[in-house]
Order: C-alpha cells, then sequence, then structure tokens
C-alpha cells in the first residue's frame, strides 16, 4: 500500500474507531503518516485530535497494566500510570499509536492484550475516545522483531503493509520544503533509490525516504565544510548515493532563476535538453505557486507542455496538493481540460 492511500485508509479506520497494524521497512513513514492522518482530523471542537505514542519495547509489565495497589485488606487493584493513566481518562478523540510493537517482548505483548481487547487497565476503562493504531518492522528487516503473539495480532482489525512509493515521497518533499536539488535526483535521475535499501548490521546507513529526508534537512539548515560533504551525506544515505547525488546536484548551475519564469513566462528559457533541471524547474513552480502567480505559471507550463507535456502534470499536481484552493483557480481549470489524463 503507497503512502497516499494508506493515509486515507488510516482516516477511516480512525473515523470508526477501529485498530489497524501497519508493517514496513525501517524508515518508511509508518509513524510520520499517522501521526499527520490523526493531526489533520479536526473534532467538534475545532481541535486537532490529541496524537500519543506508545514504546513498549521499553515498557515493563505494570506500565501497561498498571501498578498493584492495596484497596482493603481483601482486595487490590491496578492503578494506570503515565500514557495509561491519559488512555482512561481521555475527554476528546485520542490517537495511540503503538510503535515498534513487533520489538516487544511476548510479556509486554501479553499485557498489551487486555488494553486492546478489552479496553481496560485494571479495573479501569480506556476511554471510548481512544482509537489504537500499531506499527511494527518486518522480520526481515533485522530490526529484532521477533513476531507478535497469535492474540495480539487478532486484536487488530486488520494489518496492511507500507509500501515506498517515490511520487508520493517526491509530493511529500515539495510540501516540506526539501532542497530542489534532492527532489530531482530522486524524482528524475534515480527514481530507483530507495529499491537498493537493505537490512544491515554496519553501522552505516542506506537510502529510505527518512535518511533521504534527514540528508535534505542537513543540506538546508547546515553549513558544512565543502571538506566534510561527502563524509556527512554518506552517513545518512549511504557514499555511493551520497557521491552520485554530490556529482548530479552541480549540474543545477544550468537551472533557470524561478522568479524569472514567473515574471516573464512567455518568455523565459525552457531548460528542453536536461531532464534533471526540467524536472527541477517543476518541483520548484509547484512550490511556489500561489493564487496570485499561478495564471503566470501555467502559460509557462503551456509552453513547456507543447514537448514536455508529462512533466507540467508533476507542478500542478504537487502545487494543488501543497494549496487545495489552487484546484478552483480558472487557470487549474483550463490547464485540467486539456491535460486531466496526466492526473490520473
Amino acid at each position: 500500500m503507497k503512502p497516499s492511500i494508506l493515509a486515507q485508509t488510516l482516516v477511516q479506520f480512525i473515523k470508526n474507531q477501529e485498530s489497524i497494524l501497519i508493517l514496513g521497512q525501517p524508515g518508511s513513514g509508518k509513524t510520520a503518516i499517522t501521526e499527520q492522518v490523526a493531526t489533520s482530523l479536526i473534532w467538534d471542537d475545532g481541535k486537532p485530535y490529541d496524537f500519543l505514542t506508545m514504546h513498549p519495547v521499553v515498557s515493563e509489565p505494570p506500565d501497561i497494566g498498571g501498578y498493584a495497589f492495596k484497596i482493603d485488606d481483601k482486595r487490590a487493584g491496578k492503578l494506570p500510570v503515565g500514557d495509561m493513566y491519559l488512555l482512561v481518562t481521555a475527554e476528546r478523540p485520542t490517537v495511540v499509536l503503538i510503535d515498534d510493537i513487533g520489538q516487544a517482548s511476548p510479556v509486554i505483548q501479553a499485557s498489551l492484550m487486555q488494553v486492546l481487547w478489552a479496553r481496560s487497565v485494571g479495573e479501569q476503562h480506556i476511554s471510548d475516545f481512544v482509537t489504537f493504531i500499531g506499527a511494527s518492522n518486518r522480520k526481515e528487516d533485522n530490526a529484532k522483531v521477533s513476531g507478535l503473539i497469535e492474540p495480539i495480532k487478532s486484536r487488530f482489525s486488520s494489518i496492511v503493509t507500507l509500501n515506498v512509493h517515490v511520487p508520493d515521497w517526491i509530493t511529500w518533499a515539495i510540501n516540506a520544503g526539501m532542497p530542489i536539488p534532492l527532489i530531482a535526483y530522486v524524482g528524475q535521475f534515480r527514481p530507483d533509490v530507495f529499491d537498493n535499501w537493505k537490512p544491515t548490521n554496519d553501522l552505516s546507513n542506506t537510502a529510505s525516504p527518512r535518511t533521504m529526508a534527514a540528508a535534505g534537512r542537513i543540506m538546508l539548515k547546515m553549513n558544512i565544510p565543502i571538506e566534510a560533504q561527502e563524509e556527512v551525506l554518506s552517513g545518512a544515505i549511504g557514499r555511493n548515493v551520497a557521491i552520485d547525488m554530490i556529482a548530479f546536484m552541480k549540474t543545477f548551475k544550468k537551472m533557470p532563476i524561478l522568479d524569472h519564469i514567473i515574471m516573464s513566462p512567455a518568455t523565459a528559457d525552457i531548460p528542453k535538453d536536461d531532464p534533471a533541471v526540467m524536472y527541477a524547474v517543476m518541483a520548484g513552480l509547484a512550490r511556489k505557486s500561489t493564487d496570485k502567480n499561478f495564471d503566470a505559471v501555467v502559460t509557462y507550463l503551456d509552453r513547456v507542455g507543447k514537448t514536455h507535456e508529462e512533466y507540467t502534470a508533476v507542478c500542478v499536481k504537487a502545487a494543488s496538493d501543497r494549496d487545495q484552493s489552487l484546484k478552483y483557480h480558472g487557470a487549474y481549470t483550463k490547464w485540467c481540460a486539456t491535460h486531466s489524463h496526466l492526473l490520473s
């Protein structure tokens, strides 16, 4: 299941208060997508749903099942503490992500059975406002996943697998403000860059959606010495990918200035002979598109579309996903009238 479809699926499960378990390789976006979806939902009070992450892999059984206390000489009970107390007392919609559940010990997983099925901690009922989502790496991911005991698996209404999907990652990267050269590298030059991810015990990273985002943050926020750039980026995404991307970024000296394109869309240069630069221009224009300049952007796209129609869809889709109001813009309607087949 690709990320955009998982997001739509999570909306339905959360709104109907059904639990779901998400499997996927490390760094594929399980946690980030769940939090993004949960906090995008608005309750009756006009505020987003609450979101809480539990980490059972570092928990002890009483952290989940409650700590024993004496009621009287004949009775004892369990007192919920920490996160579990929040689940008992929740008074508004709360999405709880049980992260890395597959790495938790069988004892901890057994403690979760009462939470997931009986929806209770000791003698106290978990609030009806709470919805549980589980996330785990797979056994083949070399992430110390021992599996899930059968009673835990059956407590989830469904189990789905999140797959890496480059077009969805590109849409996210544009909206998240990732560096344009990095977006073009993944989207145009190396769309297979995430396909080579392999679990390893080596003290090194490989390219994944999460590590590529880390590389993007390094590029944006840090003034790394030139002599250290290769080693630092290698530490984020692996040496081979880092060297390849650094060489690729040198081509961006040929990239047109985006503000010039918006100011003079009818005459601005079109990088017809370099697909990677063309892709970068489309991604950059998508990020800069607003209600005020979208006419100019589409004017330029119309010129690009005469010879490179497929690239224009990258810009229009990313821009309208980032700013939904653009879908009601006259220029968007006009573009879709002749290019709707590119958005399917």
